[in-house]
């Protein structure tokens, strides 16, 4: 038996271990890292986003109900735009170790 609202999302997402990992039709968002914090009193978590364009930026402290919507949305271009661009942010280049290898962690979004 299948599932007809997941049959209809566009976005493919899998759980490894304490990471959610998205992969977007999009012509905007590639693909997102998205790392809950299990003790913070505002369920929030840390996201990484890839864009198309090749960059990639860190979303510190971002909703998990936000990133939620995120991967449900319709259009996650459009979502993004309405709920994501005004939060915090920093540019992040693959040489950076904000979470452990982050160079490592997008190459597993290319599987998904």
């Amino acid at each position: 038996m299948t599932d007809p609202y997941y049959d209809r999302m566009k976005t493919k997402t899998q759980i490894l271990h304490t990471y959610f990992i998205s992969k977007y039709d999009s012509e905007v968002l590639e693909s997102s890292i998205f790392t809950p914090h299990p003790d913070s009193k505002h369920d929030e978590g840390d996201l990484f986003i890839r864009f198309v364009s090749g960059k990639t930026y860190f979303y510190p402290k971002v909703r998990t109900a936000t990133f939620i919507g995120l991967i449900l949305a319709d259009s996650a271009g459009k979502y993004f735009n309405a709920n994501l661009r005004s939060l915090e942010s920093h540019n992040v280049s693959t040489e950076d170790e904000l979470v452990g290898s982050l160079s490592r962690l997008t190459e597993l979004t290319v599987g998904v």
